[in-house]
């Protein structure tokens, strides 16, 4: 079923949503061996988000914020260049970052 935007609603959907952002999010980052394990952890924060976002939305409930894990982006966002925060900033405000309801 599709949801706002024609984006899909079901659990595989929302998931692969989330690793297509990060997939993306990561090549255009370009982390270096220093920053791989900030990102990697930034990732994972995001992936158990989306998973949680997905069964809520399933569930026709809305995700209560005191239930989402915390998203190392500090740690992460504190290594990154000053032309990698550039990029990641245009990433985290761009219709479609994580949130967003554009399909695919």
């Amino acid at each position: 079923m599709a949801g706002p935007g024609g984006a899909s609603d079901d659990p595989v959907g929302v998931l692969a949503r989330a690793d297509a952002w990060l997939a993306s999010t990561e090549a255009q980052l370009q982390p270096t061996q220093a920053q791989r394990p900030a990102f990697a952890a930034y990732a994972e924060a995001i992936r158990a988000q989306a998973q949680l976002k997905a069964e809520h939305r399933t569930a026709g409930l809305f995700v209560d914020s005191a239930l989402l894990p915390s998203a190392p982006g500090a740690t992460l966002y504190g290594g990154l260049t000053s032309q990698q925060r550039t990029v990641f900033d245009f990433l985290a405000v761009t219709a479609t970052g994580i949130g967003s309801n554009d399909p695919g």
